[in-house]
């Protein structure tokens, strides 16, 4: 049984999607976009019970609120981890238990920064010289869309053979005249740093993980 179990929770995982058979009746729970479901941020469910109308099933959450309208349902979960969701359905005005869904819970992740759309590797000396300023991006929704955020300020730090050649506090998104000489003069294999980025959600000030290119 704990095996069972333990597969199913795996699947769950990966898919996001819950198909269980009980007495003979097929039912499934799934998000329809197949992306993470993050803790405090809706997300669709799309619900199936063999022989009933999707006006019939009741679905219920043990660490969330499920709100359905008509045959849509909006599932706000609480609590990171395993979630379970309760399958029900109403006939002749009696509500009888179907079955379970699974759903793995997890945390919004943190501001994604860049340059360029890009966040490490190698780089080329030309690519980071075009580039404006430092950008980052935040999930705001539970399909998996992206929004910028803004860049109040940052670091540049240019490693030389191991050795700091250049440091510099930026204020802003955009590179100053400073960084932009320092871009001037890099060399293939120097390192670029960007850190303590500061970023300004709709709602707080971040700190973002730190950019590290390898100059090619």
């Amino acid at each position: 049984m704990k095996r069972l179990l333990f597969r199913l929770i795996l699947f769950i995982i990966i898919f996001n999607v819950v198909i269980g058979k009980t007495s003979a009746q097929k039912y499934s729970v799934k998000n329809p976009y197949n992306n993470s479901i993050y803790r405090g941020m809706q997300t669709p469910l799309e619900a199936m019970v063999e022989g009933f109308a999707c006006k019939s099933i009741i679905l219920k959450a043990t660490n969330g609120k499920i709100k359905k309208e008509v045959c849509n349902f909006s599932y706000y979960p609480v609590k990171l981890g395993i979630d379970t969701i309760m399958v029900s359905v109403i006939k002749n005005g009696i509500t009888r238990k179907v079955g379970y869904a699974y759903f793995d819970i997890q945390e919004i992740p943190d501001p994604e920064p860049n340059v360029g759309g890009l966040n490490k590797g190698a780089i080329s000396k030309g690519f980071l010289m075009a580039q404006q300023g430092v950008g980052a991006t935040l999930i705001v929704t539970s399909y998996g869309h992206r929004e910028s955020i803004l860049v109040d300020s940052f670091a540049v730090i240019i490693l030389r053979n191991k050795n700091i050649i250049f440091s510099d506090d930026n204020n802003g998104n955009i590179f100053n005249h400073s960084v932009r000489t320092a871009f001037e003069l890099l060399q293939k294999g120097d390192i670029v740093i960007v850190a303590n980025i500061a970023g300004r959600t709709y709602n707080s000030t971040v700190t973002l993980r730190p950019i590290e290119f390898d100059i090619k």
